[in-house]
């Protein structure tokens, strides 16, 4: 319980989150004593009662009494908490810094982010594994834990007992496999580890679509052979796939690799390319700009590997997407970075853009930091001087070949002669 004689409470961050708490709650800015009066009337209103006096000593207006907790306690019933200690443990729980502010993550009320990251670094596989079974997958920071899962596998001396560990069950598979996706494969971990263990426990079309697209599209951006079983794998389960019913993930990855299979080494035939196009745009109209912005990235990327991008942006209808999707984004996806990347190269000059562009903001990319680098850098290159263009294009065309994220570079020359 909180001493209410000690007045380290006041230093706390639950009394400056309380404080925020009442001004949100009540629509009073308090900014001096006046405005106390209308919160006592606010929660009066309300049906809790507390004088302005009181409040105005809360909030600093009059020099601090002792803080009794009957006072807590009226303020955490306006605010919606039975008392003080579960207003604490709300702020605990929902505090992005608060080392207890993943509760929830496990449903084994032991279990933290901490000792499931404790539990890898021993390579306890009991306890790995006990972590691992009760996940709670609809808890809001399920992707920071993917996130952790992804960072502690590829820095992981024991990887390979690690991924075994991780494809055992279901829950593994959703956190690591199917949810972090290490898009970068550092040294081909991740495609061998598809291969070597997924597959055989890939059990619906949409697992074995996502397998079969991976691969193809790594392989593919990495100039490696494709596997024909690959390719005819993805064939036969494109007949059993409803559309309708793909993430957009799913779809993305469908249509990213139907046209690096379509178009990497065979002629543009005009009238697939137009149909194609004419089918991803219907697409686009049933997903929210979240979605249409990975559905695009995707597609875009193929399109640019394929030096198919120059077709692409000449649909008036399929570049207005891109604007729309861009102008109604904050960049926290790497698709997103990607459609702004597009958009600057290709259509903001002919809007009079204002606007400059942003870096990610987001944590999670650790499964595709060559692409967050290359596209950022090449993004960077179209407002920089000539003489750092020419620096960062010379060092991109270097790094971009050698991580699979060449298409950035075929993004820049469209157009151009060299």
């Amino acid at each position: 319980m909180c001493n209410f004689e000690n007045m380290e409470f006041y230093q706390s961050i639950y009394y400056v989150q309380l404080k925020r708490d009442l001004i949100k709650k009540s629509g009073v800015a308090m900014n001096n004593f006046s405005d106390t009066l209308l919160l006592a009337a606010a929660m009066e209103s309300a049906k809790y009662t507390i004088s302005s006096h009181t409040l105005a000593r809360f909030f600093d207006f009059m020099p601090r009494r002792k803080l009794y907790p009957s006072t807590l306690q009226i303020i955490c019933n306006y605010l919606g908490f039975e008392h003080f200690e579960a207003y604490r443990t709300f702020v605990e729980q929902t505090n992005n810094r608060s080392l207890l502010g993943s509760s929830g993550l496990f449903e084994n009320g032991l279990f933290s982010p901490q000792s499931f990251e404790l539990a890898i670094q021993l390579m306890d596989v009991k306890n790995i594994q006990d972590h691992i079974d009760c996940i709670n997958f609809s808890h809001e920071k399920i992707e920071y834990l993917a996130h952790l899962t992804g960072f502690l596998v590829r820095n992981s001396t024991q990887q390979s007992e690690l991924l075994d560990i991780l494809i055992q069950s279901t829950n593994g598979r959703r956190l690591f496999y199917e949810r972090f996706v290490d898009e970068d494969d550092p040294n081909g971990y991740f495609s061998l580890a598809l291969q070597t263990h997924y597959l055989k426990r890939a059990n619906t079309t949409n697992n074995r679509l996502f397998y079969f697209c991976f691969l193809i599209a790594n392989a593919s951006y990495r100039n490696k052979i494709i596997d024909s079983a690959w390719i005819n794998g993805l064939k036969k389960e494109q007949q059993n796939i409803d559309l309708q019913s793909l993430h957009f993930h799913e779809i993305s990855r469908l249509y990213e690799t139907l046209i690096l299979l379509d178009f990497s080494v065979n002629e543009l035939s005009k009238k697939r390319f137009v149909s194609l196009q004419d089918e991803i745009l219907s697409i686009l109209e049933r997903h929210d700009n979240h979605g249409k912005a990975w559905i695009l990235a995707r597609v875009l990327k193929a399109l640019a590997f394929t030096n198919k991008l120059d077709f692409a942006i000449q649909n008036e209808q399929f570049c207005s997407c891109i604007i729309q999707v861009h102008k109604n984004t904050d960049v926290t996806s790497i698709g997103e970075l990607i459609i702004q990347l597009v958009y600057y190269r290709f259509m903001a000059e002919e809007k009079n853009e204002l606007q400059l562009p942003f870096s990610l903001q987001s944590n999670y990319f650790q499964n595709e930091y060559y692409t967050r680098l290359s596209t950022e850098v090449a993004t960077r290159s179209l407002f920089v001087t000539k003489q750092e263009k020419k620096n960062l294009h010379k060092s991109l065309q270097l790094y971009s070949h050698k991580t699979g994220t060449a298409w950035v570079m075929n993004v820049l020359n469209v157009g151009k002669s060299s």
